[in-house]
C-alpha cells in the first residue's frame, strides 16, 4: 500500500472528499461506486467497485464464443482498460494503455460501429469495429468490442452477440 500523504476530514454528514488526483489516476468519476473494507489493523480500504472483477473467467468465455460466431477478434472493454480478450494471442492487449479517442468512443448504450479509431495509446495503428454494450438497471458494466465493421455483421449475427450480451447481464444480476 502507498502512503500518498493526503489527509481529509470527515464533514458533518460523514463524508470524505477522495483527492482530485486520486480519482484521475483510477477513473473514479461522479457516479462511480466505491467497495468499503476493514482489515484486521482496522485500516478502512476504498477499492473501485467494478461487476466484472470476478469475471475474467466467464467473459473470456463469451469473447472466445463471439469470435467463432463472427470470425473476428474480440475483447470485453470495462473500467476504461480491456478487460479480456477471447483468444490467446490478444491476451497482452489487457496490458496497453488505451487511447483517449477509442475511450470517447467506447462508452455507448447502443450498438454502434466505429472506424479509423486508435485502440491503443503506444500505436498510431487504427481500426474499424463494432460495440456491443452491457447495461444493467442503467448502468453501463462494460461492452463487447468486435473488430468488424458493423455493416459486415449480419443481423443474425449481431442477434446472436446481443444474446451473449444479455446473457452476461442476467448473471450479473442474480
Amino acid at each position: 500500500m502507498k502512503a500518498t500523504g493526503v489527509v481529509r476530514r470527515i464533514d458533518s454528514l460523514g463524508r470524505i472528499v477522495v483527492p482530485k488526483e486520486i480519482r484521475k489516476v483510477l477513473h473514479i468519476r461522479e457516479g462511480s461506486q466505491i467497495e468499503f473494507y476493514v482489515d484486521d489493523h482496522n485500516r478502512i480500504i476504498l477499492k473501485k467497485f467494478s461487476r466484472v472483477e470476478d469475471e475474467h473467467k466467464n467473459i473470456k468465455t463469451k469473447c472466445s464464443l463471439i469470435e467463432e460466431l463472427l470470425a473476428a477478434r474480440v475483447f470485453f472493454y470495462a473500467d476504461e482498460s480491456i478487460v479480456q480478450t477471447g483468444s490467446d494471442d490478444t491476451q497482452d492487449w489487457i496490458q496497453e494503455r488505451l487511447a483517449t479517442s477509442f475511450l470517447k468512443t467506447a462508452e455507448v448504450y447502443r450498438e454502434t460501429g466505429f472506424k479509423d479509431v486508435q485502440i491503443f495509446a503506444d500505436t498510431a495503428k487504427t481500426y474499424e469495429g463494432t460495440i456491443v454494450p452491457v447495461v444493467i438497471d442503467s448502468e453501463y458494466l462494460g461492452a463487447f468490442i468486435i473488430l468488424k465493421n458493423i455493416n459486415e455483421i449480419s443481423a443474425i449475427e449481431l442477434q446472436q452477440v446481443q444474446i451473449v450480451s444479455k446473457l452476461l447481464e442476467k448473471e450479473n444480476t442474480q
